[in-house]
C-alpha cells in the first residue's frame, strides 16, 4: 500500500531520501522537489523524527525516534481497517539510486501486512 502526504488536493510520495545521515530521512516530495518532513506524534503530542534505520536486505525498518534515541515503530491502517507496518523497500540490493521530482531516493515507503 502507498504512503502518501495531503497538502490540501495533492498527494505527495514519501520516499527514503539519499543521505550520509546515520539514518535515512524520510521526506514527503513536492511536484518541483521541495522536501517536506515527515513526523510522528506520540500520545502526549510530541513530533518525533521518523528515519530508516536498520536495511535487511531489500527491506529497511521505519521507526520514530525520540529525543532519547529510543524506537516506535510506525504503523499504517488500510481502508479496511487492517494494521500494516511500515517499511522502506530497495528496489535491488545495490545502492542503486532513483530520482523523483529531482531529489534522489533511497528506497520507497510502502505499509506491508504485518507478519505473525
Amino acid at each position: 500500500m502507498d504512503i502518501k502526504a495531503i497538502d490540501g488536493n495533492n498527494h505527495l510520495p514519501i520516499k527514503m531520501i539519499v543521505s550520509n545521515d546515520k539514518y535515512a530521512p524520510i521526506k514527503a516530495i513536492s511536484d518541483d522537489g521541495t522536501l517536506f518532513e515527515v513526523k510522528a506524534l506520540n500520545q502526549d503530542g510530541q513530533k518525533l523524527d521518523v528515519k530508516g534505520v536498520l536495511r535487511d536486505g531489500n527491506i529497511v525498518h521505519v521507526k520514530a525516534i525520540n529525543k532519547d534515541g529510543d524506537f516506535y515503530g510506525i504503523k499504517a491502517i488500510s481502508p479496511d481497517g487492517e494494521l500494516n507496518d511500515v517499511k522502506g523497500i530497495k528496489i535491488s540490493k545495490d545502492d542503486i539510486e532513483t530520482e523523483i521530482n529531482g531529489q534522489k531516493v533511497f528506497a520507497h515507503v510502502k505499509a506491508l501486512p504485518q507478519a505473525y
